[in-house]
Parts: C-alpha cells; sequence; structure tokens
C-alpha cells in the first residue's frame, strides 16, 4: 500500500530520490527514481494499492510528449528499505 508520495508532475528528481513511500508485511520502503529527469504523469495516491512492477510515472526530458510514453524503455524504481519507525504515519525526509 501507499503510505506517501514526494513524485508531482513537473518536478525534476535526481537519480535515488525518493518518489513514494510504500507499506508491505515486509516493511516500509521507499520508491527511488531510477535516473535524473522531469516527472510526468503521476498515477499514485497514499493509501492506494500498488502491484510489483506498476508504472506509476515517466521521468524524462520536461517537453516529453503523452503520445511516446508507451514506447519509453521501462525500468523500474529502485526500492530501498526503511528503518523501522516508532511512529509509522511519519512524512517523508
Amino acid at each position: 500500500m501507499v503510505a506517501a508520495v514526494s513524485a508531482h508532475d513537473g518536478r525534476y528528481v535526481r537519480v535515488g530520490e525518493v518518489l513514494a513511500v510504500v507499506e508491505s508485511p515486509g516493511g516500509r520502503f521507499r520508491l527511488e527514481s531510477p535516473f535524473d529527469g522531469v516527472v510526468h504523469g503521476v498515477d499514485l495516491r497514499p493509501g492506494a494499492a500498488i502491484a510489483p512492477g506498476a508504472v506509476f510515472a515517466v521521468i524524462g526530458a520536461p517537453d516529453l510528449q503523452r503520445s511516446i510514453w508507451g514506447s519509453l524503455h521501462r525500468l523500474a524504481a529502485r526500492l530501498s528499505p526503511m528503518a523501522p519507525r516508532a511512529d509509522r504515519n511519519a512524512q517523508l525526509r
């Protein structure tokens, strides 16, 4: 389940930057950007379920046209575990 989302359309992100935080029975994980670029078409909301391998945004050049999104190579966001926290409602850091 999606716990928090920091990515939004038009935002420039760098490789490794946190796009969202997801919770699973195995813990909390950060979804990190696989490369530098501008975020387009974010389709992710806190509280939503997300399947492994789901595409929830496109990262590319600022002028990237929606018409070519389907032809882009899909590269998974990096997933990294978060340290356990006492406050499960803590904001993104």
